[in-house]
């Protein structure tokens, strides 16, 4: 749990891109983790979820830091988001595609 360069852990940040971009700044970030307009910079790298409801990751997008490069699509415990979009495990058999809007699809 780590200041992100001059923003403080949980700090409010613009978008999940200036979380990461903060993250790829700092060295000592290995993964950043993004909430409603806050940013956590973590010092270690964890697969947990971190709101702790597994494939329903309605409200945070996470992303693993490796040195100085952050990955360009935001991934996290069982999602990834492709642009407006998130894939998603839903359970052990299904998938979620959502999207910004809370449209969403289980297959």
């Amino acid at each position: 749990e780590i200041p992100l360069c001059s923003t403080a852990y949980g700090g409010q940040v613009e978008n999940w891109q200036s979380c990461l971009e903060l993250c790829s700044e700092t060295q000592a970030c290995q993964q950043a983790v993004f909430s409603n307009g806050h940013c956590w910079g973590m010092s270690q790298r964890s697969s947990q979820d971190q709101d702790g409801l597994g494939g329903n990751n309605t409200n945070w997008i996470s992303a693993h830091c490796y040195g100085e490069m952050c990955p360009v699509l935001p991934v996290g415990d069982r999602f990834v988001d492709l642009g407006p979009w998130r894939i998603a495990a839903w359970d052990d058999d299904h998938l979620s595609i959502a999207n910004r809007v809370g449209r969403k699809a289980i297959v």
